[in-house]
Formats: C-alpha cells, sequence, structure tokens
C-alpha cells in the first residue's frame, strides 16, 4: 500500500461522543438485520433461486456468483441509509448498479469471521497480503466497539480507505471513502447464527472530501452475511452498491468492484495464515530435534539417505521435516506504514492440520484476552514509574495470564497455552 495523501491531512483520530457510537452501533444492527431478512427470504421464499430477468450474473468463482441488477443500466441514483436513521439520495454521473452475491463456500463462519477481523490500520494491512482486496491506503480513525472475550469477533470502527482503481489514470482523480467498517456475528429470534461483515459509507464533518488532492469521495454499502449450510459449508449472501462519483468509465468501475466482491473466496486462506502465525509466535525457541532424532515430524517415517536431518523444518513445533510432508506457507509477520511483511515458511503436516482442526475462536478470544492483559500491564507499569520515565516491558512482562478455553453452543472446544 502507498499513501498518496500528506499525513497532515487527515487527523490522528477522532472523538465521538457516546451517543454517536450508539448511533454508529444501531446503524450497523439495521444494516445486518435487513440482511439477514433478505437472506431468508432468498433461501426460504425463493429456495436460494434468482430472478434472471431482474439479475445478469457477471462472474462467478466456485459455487459463489456475482449478479448486477439489470434495471440500473439507466439508473443513476440509489440511497444511503444515514446513522440518524433517514435515507439520502446518492446520485451519481454514471448508472450505479446494485450487486448481488449469493452462493456458498467450504468453511466455517468462525474462519471467516477470523480471517475477514481488523481492528487496527496494521492488522488490515497484514490482511490484505491474504484478501487482495482494492484498498491502496487505509486507516481507521476512530473505534465504535471492541472485541471481548465473549465476542471475540466483534468490531466496528470509522476508516478512511483509498481505493486502487483509479491510480495510474492521469485524468481521473483518486477515490477515497469514509466509511463504518463492522464486523461480528449475531442470532437470530429463531436461534440462527449470523456472521457479517459491513462497509457503509458515512460522513464527517471533521473529515471532508480533498478535491483540492485531486481526490474524489465516493460512496458505498455493502453488508455481507455468512450463514453456516452444514458442517463445513458456508452460505454467503450480500446486496449492495458502490458510486464512484463523477466522471468514470463503467467497466471500470465494475472490475474494481468486483474484486472487493470476490473477497470472500480468501477468507479461509486469511484465516490459516493468521492461525499459523499465531503458533508461530508460541513457537519453542530451541529445535527439540533429539525427540524424534531424524523422523519426519508428520510420522511418515522416513528418513534422509544420510541419516541427518530432514529437508526443513517445522517453524511451529520445531521439528524436522522431509520435503514430502514440508508444507511451504507465505505468512503475513507484520506491517509497515505501506504495506505487510510477508515470509515464506515451511510447516509440516501436523502442524497446519493443527490450525485448520483448531476452531477460531479460540485464537480470536486469546488474542483478545492477551491484548487486555498486555495492556493492563503497560497502564500499571506507567502508573508505578516516576514522571518522564520511559518504560519498556519485556516479553516476559507480557505473557497471557492463564491458559484460554473457548466454550461455545456446541460445549467446551479446547485449550490454547
Amino acid at each position: 500500500m502507498t499513501r498518496n495523501l500528506p499525513n497532515n491531512v487527515l487527523p490522528k483520530g477522532l472523538l465521538l461522543t457516546v451517543a454517536e457510537k450508539e448511533a454508529y452501533t444501531k446503524l450497523v444492527d439495521r444494516l445486518v438485520d435487513r440482511a439477514c431478512k433478505e437472506f431468508m427470504v432468498h433461501r426460504d421464499i425463493c429456495g436460494r433461486k434468482v430472478d434472471s430477468k431482474e439479475w445478469r450474473e457477471i462472474k462467478s468463482v466456485g459455487k459463489l456468483s456475482i449478479r448486477k441488477d439489470r434495471k440500473s443500466k439507466h439508473d443513476r441514483v440509489q440511497t444511503l441509509l444515514g446513522a440518524n436513521g433517514q435515507y439520502e439520495l446518492v446520485e451519481s454521473n454514471i448508472p450505479v448498479p446494485s450487486m448481488l452475491v449469493t452462493g456458498t463456500l467450504p468453511g466455517t463462519i468462525d474462519d471467516f469471521l477470523y480471517g475477514a477481523f481488523i481492528d487496527s490500520s496494521e492488522a488490515h494491512r497484514m490482511r490484505a497480503s491474504y484478501l487482495k482486496d482494492q484498498a491502496s491506503d487505509f486507516h481507521f480513525l476512530a473505534r465504535v466497539s471492541t472485541p471481548t472475550e465473549e465476542d471475540p469477533f466483534r468490531f466496528a470502527g470509522v476508516a478512511w480507505v483509498e481505493l486502487a482503481g483509479a491510480k495510474g489514470i492521469p485524468f481521473i482523480w483518486r477515490r477515497d471513502i469514509l466509511t463504518l467498517v463492522a464486523m461480528g456475528s449475531k442470532t437470530t429470534v429463531s436461534g440462527e447464527r449470523f456472521g457479517y461483515y459491513v462497509i457503509h459509507s458515512i460522513g464527517r464533518s471533521e473529515i471532508p472530501p480533498f478535491p483540492e488532492k485531486k481526490y474524489m469521495r465516493a460512496k458505498c454499502s455493502f453488508c455481507f452475511v455468512f450463514h453456516q449450510r452444514d458442517v463445513d459449508t458456508v452460505e454467503i449472501y450480500q446486496r449492495g452498491f458502490f458510486a464512484p462519483m463523477g466522471d468514470v468509465p463503467e467497466r471500470s468501475v465494475l472490475s474494481s468492484v468486483l474484486k472487493n466482491l470476490v473477497v470472500p473466496t480468501r477468507l479461509m486462506e486469511s484465516s490459516q495464515g493468521k492461525k499459523l502465525h499465531f503458533m508461530m509466535k508460541r513457537a519453542p525457541q530451541r529445535h527439540p530435534s533429539s525427540l524424534l532424532g531424524n523422523k519426519c515430524a508428520a510420522g511418515c517415517q522416513s528418513r534422509s539417505r544420510t541419516g541427518g536431518t530432514k529437508q526443513g523444518t517445522c517453524v511451529v513445533c520445531r521439528l524436522p521435516v522431509c520435503s514430502a510432508c514440508k508444507v511451504p506457507k507465505k505468512i503475513a509477520i507484520d506491517a509497515n506504514r505501506h504495506a505487510a511483511i510477508e515470509n515464506t515458511f515451511s510447516f509440516c503436516l501436523v502442524c497446519v492440520n493443527k490450525a485448520k482442526a483448531t476452531p477460531a475462536a479460540i485464537f480470536a478470544q486469546t488474542e483478545v484476552i492477551t491484548k487486555t492483559f498486555n495492556l493492563e500491564a503497560r497502564q500499571k507499569a506507567l502508573a508505578a514509574a516516576p514522571a518522564g520515565t520511559d518504560v519498556v516491558l519485556y516479553p516476559q512482562d507480557l505473557r497471557k495470564p492463564r491458559p484460554v478455553s473457548c466454550r461455545t453452543r456446541r460445549g467446551e472446544f479446547g485449550m490454547l497455552v
């Protein structure tokens, strides 16, 4: 990601009042409720069938289908729900089609939510290395809600986003959006659980458009909902729009939107990468190779011809692994101001399968507790230190306080220590 907007243009943060946070929370609830109701109509009344006279399929990935509203060929107006509960008109110089996403993908709701979860600008850059979305710059300006131990996937915040679609074309201004970003899960009155991911344009007087910097403020509204169809299949539904504003070739807009709408197909990859990174950070520092000698960690009983170590070492369990059982994966390990820092690491099949089998809720809950404990440790250290003293906390000061277990409707999942 490369930032084109000067650092002094965006505020370092927004101060939201309690009333504003409540209004944004209610806005997310309304958007999610509407999407869930539309999904249930699509599933229960329409039998998951889409009217081809109303919607034209423009792309499919596996069993996921993306459609464009046929009626929007001459429609240049959309409506956008505001935090005050009122709708505003979004008028564009080009047609603004409604976009419909339906279908299924392998995985679980929790894995999708863990793969999509971000709570900081740095977390977005790391996630972007897996999802390849169309944000060339992303900056959180305020937090509306934060995850808890009981609800580890819940987060909402206000973000400024620069879109990548129009870059490199001199006669087209760059597009940015000021958006409410929200994710989490909800359970309906009937007991059905849905995961959701919301991107919805908002307005703030503190962050007006930047025409003097050649930015055009676009507007959009997308609300993805995820429903567990069976044990390893997630059903996806989304209906929304993107209005680039100004004069932009419709084909360019559609191409950019499609790249974002296929992002759910990479959520499982993102979840797996985040799980493996989590396990890497808790890996033993030494190589316990003597425990297995030169045997492969995956238990395939193969040995090298020289009788020495195998073709590689798993970065999680630190045990030797043969070339047949070695799984190379590119993992985002950190992020700087512009992009994620990625490296390719070797894993054994045992650790890869363990990451897949361990519920994402355990990883998410552990991260929430660790962040909370680290923050409390830092605050205590600062309170105890003399005024003007620089406080440095070492890794031993930032250990999580206890083993973490995660309980859901299915019972006890397990524990990360």
